[in-house]
């Protein structure tokens, strides 16, 4: 309970672990979409300092921190000589960890478990990302990605074409409900987005033939789109697992599942779609977001360079014939 000067009465006692644990039960945070991926980074913060007193937490702790994130790994790979070495955490990864901890504490802060004057850093703690990453696909590589996409199954091989048609996010993608989708009418509606913003996005023939296989199979799920031979939904773990051998069959070893947004987007600018288009499609919120495949489209002809052209050259007729008049 709080007191009357709104700090809970055990607030120079309350650990980051206590912190973190209050943070999770409360029912608006346990309810955001991301609430799972959020559990997982603030765990680290927990084995690392749980059992630290939030009032002894200081920016000289955050900054020890945020170099043990970095210099720490984040998994055991194997190299091309089959020996296990840690993978270092990139600078975007350290980032969301501290995203995910510096929410949880400006929320202790306002329920009243840290002090007023304890203030997470503003700034000088985040480190530079380098630049976001737009991979696509060749013709030859999406080829052989359609092909081992179809020899895994109806049900993959629609997450796939449905992600490269449509652009949806991983999550968007998974929570699809057949009552979303129009096969008819070929447009879907994406109910929950990152944005929390609802959009409908066309379906393409390749997406609607996709899903209609999936509809025809012995086993249909009446409600979520994606799901599995023996009655699971495919969720995130699933779809990763599944995913790796797909590209691993493909010889795309280096791809990511949301490089297939990556492709939706760059597969409609270089057909002519606008920036601004290939936003509303994506459910992009601010323009900038999706400036990063401007690259894609500078110096190429737009429709309108056409009606431009075809303007002057008459303009320029009508000059020579006055001209020639004279």
């Amino acid at each position: 309970k709080r007191s009357r000067g709104g700090l809970r009465s055990d607030v120079t006692t309350l650990t980051v672990g206590d912190l973190i644990a209050e943070f999770e039960k409360d029912p608006e945070n346990s309810a955001r979409k991301s609430a799972g991926d959020a559990w997982a980074l603030l765990s680290w913060w927990v084995h690392n300092y749980g059992t630290v007193r939030a009032i002894d937490v200081n920016v000289l702790t955050l900054h020890a921190a945020r170099s043990r994130l970095l210099s720490s790994g984040a998994r055991k790979l194997k190299d091309a000589e089959g020996r296990l070495v840690v993978a270092k955490r990139s600078p975007s990864t350290v980032n969301r960890h501290l995203s995910a901890m510096r929410a949880c504490w400006n929320w202790a802060q306002d329920g009243g478990l840290v002090l007023p004057n304890f203030s997470w850093p503003k700034r000088r703690l985040m480190l530079t990302e380098p630049p976001g990453r737009a991979r696509f696909l060749s013709d030859a590589e999406l080829a052989r990605l359609m092909r081992a996409a179809e020899a895994a199954g109806p049900v993959l091989n629609a997450a796939v074409v449905v992600s490269i048609c449509t652009g949806l996010r991983q999550g968007e993608l998974l929570r699809l409900t057949w009552a979303d989708i129009d096969l008819e009418r070929a447009s879907l509606r994406v109910m929950e987005s990152k944005t929390d913003t609802p959009r409908a996005v066309h379906l393409a023939p390749p997406a609607v033939a996709a899903l209609r296989a999936v509809r025809a199979l012995p086993l249909v799920s009446l409600g979520r789109v994606f799901v599995l031979e023996n009655g699971t939904a495919l969720d995130r773990s699933l779809l990763t697992s599944r995913w790796k051998s797909i590209r691993r069959n493909a010889g795309l070893a280096d791809t990511r599942w949301h490089d297939l947004r990556h492709c939706a987007a760059s597969y409609l600018l270089q057909a002519g779609a606008t920036l601004a288009e290939v936003g509303s499609v994506l459910g992009h919120k601010s323009p900038s977001v999706t400036a990063r495949y401007a690259h894609l489209i500078v110096g190429k002809p737009l429709a309108a360079h056409s009606v431009l052209a075809a303007k002057l050259t008459a303009a320029m007729s009508v000059s020579r014939n006055i001209e020639s008049a004279t």
